[in-house]
Formats: structure tokens, sequence, C-alpha cells
């Protein structure tokens, strides 16, 4: 799971909720699962988008029968892939994930928010700048809802009520 983030969060007159807003998103990550079909292979639909991401997940695909996971993975691969050939153009890559969060359901713009996007943020927390400008507007705001909930300027109803568009 995308899950592995913990933070302290603190506001004021509250104790501390280390680990509330971490089960409240798997919760909430349970329940859009099964609105999305074991055979569905969203990350492969992904990775195909850009030539050098495609090469790579063929030869290194894994859990593509768990969507959270695959995509977590291919978040992982699409960073491997942009340092080991510096310059690769993912621009298809994120017009494709803008397509999904902008136009999908529910369940399909949680797995992409908090399955893809996250896992980026994830894998290379020191890199948003290599990404943002790749991002289209409904992803960029995505990143950006990620980027404050877990940083406690975003309370995770509010997060939630995005992810569900």
């Amino acid at each position: 799971m995308a899950f592995s983030r913990s933070y302290s969060i603190q506001t004021e007159g509250s104790p501390d909720r280390r680990g509330d807003i971490g089960a409240h998103l798997a919760t909430q990550a349970s329940a859009s699962l099964s609105g999305v079909s074991e055979t569905t292979d969203v990350a492969s639909d992904l990775a195909s988008t850009c030539t050098a991401l495609a090469v790579d997940w063929a030869d290194n695909a894994t859990d593509l029968d768990l969507p959270y996971v695959a995509l977590g993975h291919l978040a992982g691969r699409l960073i491997a892939v942009d340092r080991a050939h510096p310059g690769t153009d993912f621009t298809p890559f994120f017009q494709e994930v803008e397509r999904q969060i902008a136009s999908g359901d529910s369940t399909i713009r949680n797995l992409m928010i908090v399955g893809l996007l996250e896992g980026i943020q994830t894998a290379a927390p020191n890199d948003g700048e290599r990404w943002e400008p790749l991002l289209g507007p409904s992803t960029r705001e995505a990143w950006s809802a990620l980027n404050d909930v877990w940083l406690g300027r975003m309370a995770p109803a509010e997060f939630n009520k995005l992810v569900d568009g």
C-alpha cells in the first residue's frame, strides 16, 4: 500500500494523531478497491504511453492483480527510468494520468492519486520540481492536496472529497 508515511499531526487543543490520516486513507482505499476489477491492468496501460517506461515495465512488472501495489511499483520504475535515461519525455504518461484524474470516476481517481501520485512522491520525495511541470491542472491539484494532507494543511475529509471528485 502507499500509506507508508507517518506524520505527527497536531491541531490546537488536540492530542497527537499520528497514524490517523494513514488509517483513514487506508480505509478509503480498501473501500474503493471493490470497484476495481482484479483483471484491470491500469499500470501497464499507463506504462505503455512512454516507450522507455514500457520497455522497463515489460521486464519489471509485478503484482498486476493488485492495482494499488502495481501503481506504486510503476511509480518506482518511473523514477528509475528517469534516472537511467535523463531527458526521457514523460509528457504522454502524465497526459494520460491527467485524463484519468479529470474524467475518471472516484475509484479511478483514487487509484491515480493515492496509488500513483503518492507513490511518486514517496519514491522521490525531493523530486517534485522534476514532475510538477508535466502535471495538468487536475493532476497538479491532486499533487498539491497530497502534500497538504501529509503536512497537516488539509483535513483528511477534505482530501477524500477531492479524491472522490
